[in-house]
């Protein structure tokens, strides 16, 4: 059959994506590339290939997938459990941020200069078969704890305290002259009536930290927003609401050195100005004057690492040593060795031998720490004690502490884990509940919603390179994208938190919004640019492809995309995998639907006329047009230009929808084990950190049903991805083909 139905385009002349299937004489051949031939199998099995007749018929087709399945998947992974291999990998730029601040005490933008990490194969960025470390990353790490630590010792002196006054400061608009404040003689300072008036400054900031602004400052006109940059970046953006002199105060870190501090206006969006007929040139920010203190610390008593010397104790050595045992142990989350620990008390005492005080020398040390792999490589110990069949293991305590402690904080395990750890208890299920139940309820459990969230659903891009043009969407404002992006990832922490369904996610009557997107949604009663949980009258909204991030993270930049939109329900949603479009074939025009004559619609059903795309889009093209109710930006609308919306999508199947309303129906109803399925597959290999195989099948299909009969409670499903064996497991080698 594979010579009948395959060879006619994979073969050696003909080569059709530069694959040659004649290769392939025997088993062991085949078994040296199983991907691949899981990759075929799922080609042939949801009917993608073969893409031209002759076609083989169902039970044809069956044969095939069979006989593919029996050669590659020659394992009973449920009579035989395999945990799958995680790759010893370094903290991610998330991880390690979070790691320094939970273990300084503080966030001192350690990670600030370092690249992005790119998704692996999982999807993820936390994937660690693809974080390697190259010797420019060695440099940032030597940079990063440079930087944190001598922002951290520089709490334990006395801060700066600057005053500016605004008639002092330097204007772009040199012929213009400070005016008077109202009601105070002797009070003057620039007023901002154009965009491009800048107050500017140089300040010099003595070491790396985090600093606090103080802004005096009135409104003439209607409301504004006063944006402060240091060095061309966003510092604080705020609202000034009235006449009266307020004061304004933020936070920012800030690079110690000398830095370019600017203040000038930013206009509201149309419909926030008010005063209909005013001209925004008589909108103002009247500055007073700017006030720069610091570093500052966030709480009292916060950090943990520059203490002062014992008395008594010249050298202090013996402090040192406790200090940096404690230190070290939180770094490498496990307990430090001995022969550790005396490397880095002989680094300490050589640097007071050298004239270093105390807490320079600490911070010597502290830093030989930061730069060791123990720190920087989640290291998984192997446990021969615990050594299984084919060298598969348990955790120890410390590493399952940590990999839980990075699953769900994307951070170093806190002190009650650590204790837990060193006394065992953690594997204990009543405790381990608890301790689930305790780190979801913790704030530093928002990295991992809006991580896991944003990577899974594909909208972590939006406002920085997927952006709605400008011209045609000049509603669409930072603040906007900011709601946007915030509105998914709350509804998850809510149902993590305080309990719910995770079905939620594709139908809700619940969402959350602040004044701006619930304009945007036509939801009234609503004021401030604070978000807070609403319930919906509106059956349009509620789940994720009611929401605005989604449906404009999946739009280009000019008009909606039924493709781009079909692929992420079959792909994000519902874990179908959609090939790549043939080279062959021409890719839509980005102004799709842009002729006076043709509809959008029209124009895809004539590209799905094309026999090599017309098996994907019958799929694809249906759930778009579902959502063809919401326009590039989520608004709901009922026409496009001249055209009214037809908004009916019909499946292979047979089943149809009428619009967003009734494609979540179908989604519930007809995809809804798909849904879960897919949800639990993506939250385990982000925890597991990997990509998942075969081998990973029967942990999927028992999570499955136990979240299934818990209703998909959204803590059920966390919890049975850290009670599954591959959470709890690891092995020295990797599978072949994983």
């Amino acid at each position: 059959m594979m010579e009948t139905y395959c060879f006619k385009c994979h073969d050696s002349e003909k080569m059709k994506g530069d694959v040659d299937l004649t290769t392939f004489s025997s088993q062991s051949q085949m078994l040296e590339d199983r991907e691949f031939w899981r990759l075929t199998k799922e080609l042939i099995e949801e009917e993608e290939m073969p893409s031209k007749a002759p076609f083989p018929t169902d039970e044809e087709r069956e044969e095939m997938v069979q006989w593919i399945d029996s050669v590659v998947n020659d394992r009973d992974w449920f009579a035989n459990p395999h945990p799958g291999h995680v790759t010893i990998g370094r903290l991610t730029k998330t991880e390690y941020a979070n790691t320094m601040r939970d273990l300084i005490g503080m966030d001192f933008g350690a990670a600030e200069h370092f690249s992005e990490d790119g998704e692996g194969q999982s999807g993820f960025d936390n994937d660690r078969d693809s974080l390697s470390v190259t010797p420019g990353l060695i440099e940032k790490y030597f940079a990063g704890a440079d930087r944190a630590l001598s922002a951290a010792l520089a709490l334990s002196r006395d801060p700066i305290k600057l005053h500016l006054e605004s008639e002092d400061m330097f204007m772009t608009e040199t012929s213009t002259k400070p005016k008077p404040y109202p009601g105070e003689p002797g009070t003057t300072g620039f007023d901002l009536r154009i965009g491009q008036m800048t107050l500017y400054d140089s300040v010099e900031f003595p070491v790396d930290g985090r600093y606090k602004f103080t802004i005096r400052a009135r409104l003439t006109g209607r409301p504004v927003n006063a944006l402060m940059n240091i060095d061309n970046k966003e510092a604080a953006r705020f609202k000034l609401p009235e006449a009266k002199p307020e004061l304004y105060e933020f936070f920012a870190e800030v690079e110690g050195g000398s830095r370019q501090l600017t203040l000038n206006k930013q206009d509201l969006p149309r419909g926030e100005r008010g005063g209909a007929g005013a001209k925004k040139n008589f909108d103002g920010v009247h500055v007073d004057w700017i006030k720069i203190e610091g570093p500052v610390s966030e709480k009292e008593d916060q950090l943990r690492v520059f203490q002062d010397i014992p008395a008594g104790d010249s050298l202090g050595l013996g402090a040192a040593k406790r200090t940096l045992k404690t230190f070290g142990s939180r770094a490498f989350r496990r307990p430090i060795t001995e022969d550790e620990l005396s490397k880095y008390v002989t680094l300490f005492r050589l640097s007071r031998n050298a004239g270093a005080d105390y807490r320079d020398a600490l911070k010597n040390a502290y830093a030989a720490i930061l730069v060791s792999p123990a720190f920087f490589y989640r290291m998984e110990e192997v446990n021969e004690d615990n050594m299984e069949l084919k060298g598969s293991h348990r955790l120890d305590p410390f590493t399952f502490a940590t990999r839980l402690s990075y699953f769900l904080w994307l951070s170093m395990p806190d002190d009650e884990l650590f204790g837990l750890a060193t006394t065992g208890e953690i594997f204990e299920p009543e405790v381990l509940s608890k301790q689930i139940r305790r780190m979801l309820l913790d704030e530093r459990s928002d990295s991992f919603a809006d991580l896991f969230l944003s990577q899974w659903l594909g909208f972590r891009a939006l406002g920085e390179s997927v952006i709605p043009d400008e011209n045609l969407f000049p509603e669409y404002t930072p603040s906007l994208n900011s709601a946007a992006k915030q509105e998914p990832v709350l509804l998850l922490k809510s149902l993590l938190r305080e309990g719910g369904s995770l079905l939620e996610l594709v139908s809700s009557e619940r969402t959350f919004v602040n004044e701006e997107l619930a304009d945007l949604y036509q939801i009234k009663g609503v004021e401030g640019d604070k978000m807070r949980e609403v319930r919906l009258k509106d059956p349009k909204r509620g789940g994720l492809v009611g929401m605005a991030g989604v449906l404009t993270a999946t739009s280009t930049p000019v008009r909606t995309s039924p493709v781009i939109r079909g692929v992420w329900v079959l792909e994000k949603l519902l874990g179908e995998r959609v090939p790549e479009p043939p080279e062959a074939v021409p890719a839509l025009p980005s102004d799709g639907g842009a002729q006076d004559s043709v509809t959008l619609r029209q124009e895809l059903e004539t590209h799905r006329d094309n026999e090599a795309c017309m098996g994907c889009h019958m799929k694809i093209d249906p759930i778009g047009f579902g959502l063809e109710d919401f326009d590039a930006i989520g608004r709901y609308r009922k026409s496009d230009g001249r055209f009214p919306i037809d908004n009916e999508g019909i499946m292979p199947d047979g089943s149809t929808f009428q619009g967003s309303v009734e494609l979540k129906k179908y989604l519930m109803v007809n995809r809804r084990e798909d849904i879960i399925n897919n949800l639990c597959e993506r939250m385990l290999s982000f925890a597991l950190g990997r990509e998942l195989g075969e081998h990973d099948k029967p942990t999927v299909l028992g999570i499955f049903n136990e979240v299934a009969r818990e209703n998909c409670e959204a803590t059920k499903l966390v919890e049975a991805i850290v009670f599954s064996y591959p959470f709890q497991y690891n092995t020295t080698q990797a599978l072949e083909g994983q």
